[in-house]
């Protein structure tokens, strides 16, 4: 399990890199290029904030508090607590999109943008960004509808029981 999670983040952090960079070599020129006018374009924006471009110029904070959920996430990944690949998907998700961010606040001091969905004038967000979010909602929801998604108490999960998927006792 270790190394298929493992593999997961690295292949998602590699995707958000990959489109970073073409994003700051191809589209940072152009600014913005239009697929569905009026609807859909890249557009190249260096946030130096979070989402919605709140807390402008708080790269340390941010650089903090993501190393903080880093470290929660893989916790929770190797602890034996998380009883189903169900409720593992998203914390893998949120993790690669939470390291896809810290690598460009560290590196770049901001983070690089590029999906804006013109139509409803949203925020420029990219590839770490909807992992980040869609992990975050589907864990939301594995937490609350699925039994025992997460151990938070007693022993953490029997390793061979999880890997097959199957409910756990307290009486071994």
């Amino acid at each position: 399990m270790p190394l298929i999670v493992i593999a997961a983040v690295a292949l998602l952090v590699g995707a958000d890199q990959l489109i970073k960079l073409w994003a700051s070599q191809s589209l940072a020129a152009e600014g913005s290029i239009p697929v569905i006018d009026g609807v859909f374009a890249f557009s190249y924006v260096e946030n130096r904030g979070a989402a919605f471009g709140i807390l402008q110029d708080q790269r340390w904070i941010f650089i903090v508090l993501t190393i903080l959920v880093i470290l929660a996430a893989i916790w929770l990944l190797f602890s034996g607590r998380v009883n189903r690949w169900m409720v593992r998907i998203p914390i893998i998700l949120a993790l690669a999109g939470g390291v896809g961010n810290l690598i460009d606040r560290i590196f770049h001091g901001y983070v690089v943008d590029m999906f804006y969905f013109e139509l409803i004038d949203f925020a420029v967000f990219n590839f770490a960004d909807v992992c980040v979010v869609v992990g975050c909602i589907w864990l939301v929801l594995s937490i609350l509808f699925v039994p025992d998604a997460i151990r938070w108490r007693g022993k953490a999960a029997d390793r061979e029981g999880e890997d097959r998927g199957e409910a756990h006792s307290d009486s071994h």
